[in-house]
């Protein structure tokens, strides 16, 4: 006979998983989960973790239980990741497990997810880039760039201000950037327009502060202001500028005028001294002063010619010469250019030339001058109206005729500014000769010149066009044209530089040279692989 037992079980299925040991952090924190089986399986048992976003990775990420190994604890290993999250401390992630077996008990069990945090290691910042040029006092631009160093909770607003006004001010369409959370990490450009002063104060430094605006995130609006440093390139010179002699003189006492004035406004009051050979002439006043207040106002000086007892040899040549004193030792170092005319005898033959009746100018503006006879000839004078720079000035008619019956008749000459592809103001003079053939009395007379100024219509700048299209990661290529507007006076090199791995650029340095300057040139772009996360078109700037 037998007698039926039942021996009740004391043993539960379970998979026992601690605590996590400590919080994982974005600076590569680790933590460590202890997995181990409370019963003893009937067949191999797996535990798969898996965490719930990128806050951490787990490894490994599955753990096997055999019935021989069942009570041997195993772990896994969490390290904390570095996100863009906005910054409110530890990051909440989670990590839910999954058992599988053919032991029915084990299959059926779903464990707890434990939950951990993870370490932020962000702090807020503003990204402020260097300025990408100099300012000028004629306008020329400098830019830089702003962005914040990490995701921030609200708004944050960046004001860019100039420390000194005098030398170059921001534009207002970038004095004030705002950054959100979707636009934190774009950087948006701030442009500095250099100010203009009549100062030959040469290049001057100066500050663009870059602060965080009341109102904006807390974390940011705690930063100090960062500072740009930048420098205005001066267009001022420190020169005296001296007219060319309305006329010139006679020694029946006729009088000729020259004007002078200060091409810069001076740091202290600047007396211009004249000086002249009594024989010839007198100067009245003899010394000019010009002051901060009256420096670009021309000033006259009048010469009185003096009657000789020279032989008649037709006109008279002598100069006047100036002399500069100053405090302030950029105009005290100046030496103003000698002027040279004619002191008209009064009983010999003599010719008369006007001055410039205005500049010219490279987009072919012309300008005059008169001749007239001083005395009735006893036959025809002809004059040759030359330029001695036919690059910027030509002669529209080239010779003047003057006969016994119109000698006294002012006849003009006109002359037409030429173009070039330099920037630059160029003076140049006209030159009136007594042509072979004329009177005998006037064909020993010594030339005259007209000083002329010739206007530019050319600005040096780098022409540079958009890229043709975007790259890509799969290596699609872009073109960006480069191209001067104006020809150099020496070769100019044109720097290309990426501001990231996004691209690589070829040939990274362009030459232009004189002889090349207008022909275009080309850079390739050529997209490169990166990790980034997929978010579509990743921006990239190339600089110059």
């Amino acid at each position: 006979q037998r007698v039926l037992f039942v021996n009740e079980d004391d043993d539960i299925s379970h998979v026992n998983i601690s605590a996590a040991s400590s919080n994982t952090s974005e600076a590569g924190g680790k933590a460590t989960i202890e997995i181990v089986l409370d019963t003893k399986p009937y067949d191999d048992v797996t535990v798969t973790a898996t965490v719930d976003s990128a806050m951490a990775i787990v490894a490994p990420a599955v753990l096997t239980f055999t019935p021989s190994s069942w009570n041997v604890t195993q772990n896994v290993t969490l390290t904390g990741q570095d996100t863009d999250f906005k910054e409110s401390g530890a990051h909440p992630y989670n990590v839910s497990w999954a058992v599988g077996s053919d032991d029915d008990l084990y299959a059926v069990l779903v464990p707890s997810a434990t939950t951990l945090f993870n370490d932020d290691n962000d702090t807020s910042f503003v990204i402020v880039s260097e300025a990408s040029t100099n300012t000028t006092e004629a306008g020329g631009e400098a830019a830089f760039t702003v962005a914040l160093g990490s995701d921030p909770l609200a708004a944050v607003t960046v004001t860019a201000v100039s420390e000194d006004a005098a030398e170059g001010t921001v534009l207002a369409a970038s004095a004030s950037l705002t950054f959100t959370s979707d636009s934190w990490k774009t950087p948006q450009t701030v442009t500095v327009r250099g100010a203009d002063d009549l100062l030959d104060d040469h290049a001057v430094d100066y500050n663009v502060s870059v602060s965080v605006a009341a109102g904006s995130d807390s974390q940011y609006e705690a930063l100090e202001s960062q500072e740009v440093h930048l420098t205005n390139e001066d267009d001022d010179t420190s020169d005296v500028t001296v007219d060319a002699a309305s006329g010139n003189t006679t020694e029946a006492g006729g009088r000729a005028a020259i004007g002078v004035s200060l091409d810069s406004e001076p740091y202290a009051d600047v007396t211009v001294n004249v000086l002249v050979d009594a024989t010839m002439a007198t100067a009245s006043p003899e010394a000019l002063t010009f002051t901060a207040g009256s420096w670009n106002v021309t000033q006259s000086v009048t010469l009185t010619g003096a009657d000789t007892d020279f032989k008649d040899t037709g006109a008279h040549p002598y100069s006047v010469q100036f002399s500069v004193v100053s405090d302030d030792s950029q105009y005290d170092a100046v030496v103003p250019p000698v002027t040279s005319l004619f002191n008209d005898d009064n009983d010999t033959s003599l010719f008369h030339v006007s001055k410039a009746s205005a500049n010219t100018s490279e987009t072919g503006q012309e300008a005059h001058f008169t001749v007239v006879l001083g005395t009735e000839p006893l036959s025809a004078v002809s004059f040759d109206i030359l330029s001695d720079d036919r690059s910027e000035g030509a002669v529209v008619s080239q010779q003047l005729t003057f006969t016994p019956s119109d000698w006294s008749q002012p006849q003009t000459a006109t002359v037409r500014g030429q173009d070039d592809f330099l920037d630059d103001v160029t003076k140049y003079n006209i030159s009136v000769t007594v042509a072979s053939g004329s009177d005998p009395k006037y064909l020993a007379l010594p030339a005259q010149r007209v000083l002329f100024v010739n206007e530019d219509d050319d600005i040096s700048h780098v022409n540079i066009s958009a890229a043709s299209s975007n790259t890509s990661e799969a290596g699609g290529k872009a073109t960006i044209e480069i191209v001067l507007d104006t020809k150099p006076y020496d070769d100019v090199t044109v720097t290309a530089t990426v501001d990231s791995a996004m691209a690589i650029v070829a040939p990274a340095v362009l030459t232009f040279t004189p002889s090349s300057w207008n022909v275009t040139q080309n850079v390739t772009l050529t997209g490169q692989d990166t990790d980034f996360k997929e978010s579509g078109a990743h921006p990239y700037n190339v600089s110059w």
